[in-house]
């Protein structure tokens, strides 16, 4: 994940194991009139609509407001590292 001062961002659906609540769609809007970018998450949308912004793409990346248990970052990075880890050795065994 990419660690931001206002949330965490990810590049899929993150299903949390604490009361953070489901990850956000961050999506990216235009205003053509102006040609002014923005990306945004739910919060964002009517706003965005109401002042001439339309939706340019589907969802870019997954963000949380709150955090994700460290259970679930630690969980997350070890299948991550255990992966990796295997995929090495198999690789020198091959070789």
């Amino acid at each position: 994940p990419a660690v931001f001062d206002n949330g965490y961002v990810y590049a899929s659906n993150q299903q949390p194991s604490n009361s953070s609540g489901a990850s956000e769609c961050l999506q990216v809007w235009v205003n053509p009139t102006t040609n002014d970018h923005m990306t945004l998450a739910s919060p964002g949308l009517q706003w965005a609509q109401e002042h001439g912004y339309v939706k340019t793409s589907d969802c870019i990346a997954w963000i949380f407001k709150q955090p994700p248990s460290m259970q679930t970052v630690k969980a997350k990075l070890g299948d991550a590292a255990t992966s990796y880890a295997q995929e090495l050795l198999q690789s020198i065994l091959n070789a």
